[in-house]
């Protein structure tokens, strides 16, 4: 487990994987909030503890620099969302083989099937949808303890949680 600072130096010198994986972001919307993504999609996020689903199958370290350090860039939806929320948690693992499922939809759906969440429908699944991933962006319904339920998951779907906290 890492504990960080919201630092930039910190930020730099944390040793994480350059190996591809997946993620979770857990995220603190303070306030409701309309978004409105540039290909004119709009979601109404509630106030309230909301978890993000991601992958990196080109580098865990890029892709979660690139959170830590707030890009401006607008790319994906919880691009968009990040203006608003306040960033708490990235729980991530490697992935380390081949999968008959993309890991970032396996891990979505098992989120959603056994963690108490309910999903943003639409948002940050526009290419994974065929695959059957409804959402993944996903209100929690019990608070922090959904992380541990997420440690759960990802243990057991890739053998191996780690968990990086920014106060």
């Amino acid at each position: 487990m890492y504990q960080m600072s919201n630092s930039r130096s910190s930020r730099r010198t944390l040793n994480l994987p350059t190996s591809p994986g997946v993620y979770v972001l857990v995220l603190e919307v303070p306030q409701d909030v309309k978004l409105c993504t540039k290909s004119g999609k709009t979601f109404s996020i509630c106030r309230g503890l909301y978890l993000y689903v991601g992958s990196a199958m080109r580098g865990l370290r890029a892709r979660i620099l690139r959170y830590l350090e707030k890009s401006t860039r607008k790319h994906w939806h919880i691009d968009y969302l990040l203006d608003y929320a306040l960033l708490r948690m990235i729980v991530y693992s490697v992935v380390t083989q081949n999968y008959s499922v993309r890991p970032e939809c396996a891990l979505s759906r098992e989120i959603a099937r056994s963690c108490n969440v309910t999903p943003v429908p639409g948002f940050g699944c526009t290419d994974i949808r065929k695959f059957g991933v409804v959402s993944n962006l996903y209100r929690s319904n019990v608070g922090l303890k959904v992380v541990s339920d997420v440690m759960d998951v990802m243990r057991r779907l890739f053998n191996n949680v780690h968990i990086l906290t920014i106060y």
